[in-house]
């Protein structure tokens, strides 16, 4: 019932980043904050569920849920991955999200890493845990997690 809760709470986040940015237009920096936000703030929960394990269980509700809200906010980035404005508000997004976890210096690095992760592409809130689409995006995003802390 917990991780039904979670889910439903991740798929509210999802549609909500998706709904704004369809909404509002590409070019939107209040979407792009928020989108960031909620990217930061999944990449810093994630970053200390590894630092604490030492790995990303793919298994565990929280890392997955962490993996479907960056999917969702690597999508939004991707589709305005070209407008300079939205980037811009995306990595004020990062950095406030993650509570400067991730810095103004490292936001750019964050932002062409979440756009490289073709592995992103097949989450979805009904990616099981402990799948193989779930453990290669859990794979891809060790990098990540290693040049967050630095």
């Amino acid at each position: 019932m917990k991780n039904k809760v979670k889910l439903l709470a991740v798929c509210m986040v999802v549609l909500s980043i998706v709904g704004c940015s369809s909404w509002f237009g590409s070019g939107n920096t209040a979407t792009a904050t928020a989108s960031g936000k909620t990217c930061g703030k999944a990449i810093s929960t994630l970053y200390k569920e590894y630092k604490r394990q030492g790995k990303i269980d793919v298994s565990n509700p929280t890392a997955l849920t962490c993996i479907v809200q960056i999917a969702a906010a690597r999508n939004v980035l991707k589709e305005n991955k070209d407008d300079k404005a939205f980037l811009s508000a995306f990595a004020m997004g990062l950095v406030s999200g993650s509570n400067n976890l991730i810095t103004n210096l490292t936001s750019n690095n964050i932002i062409n890493s979440l756009l490289s992760l073709s592995s992103l592409n097949n989450i979805t809130t009904n990616t099981p845990s402990g799948s193989s689409t779930a453990n290669e995006a859990g794979n891809s995003l060790l990098p990540l997690m290693k040049s967050v802390g630095k």
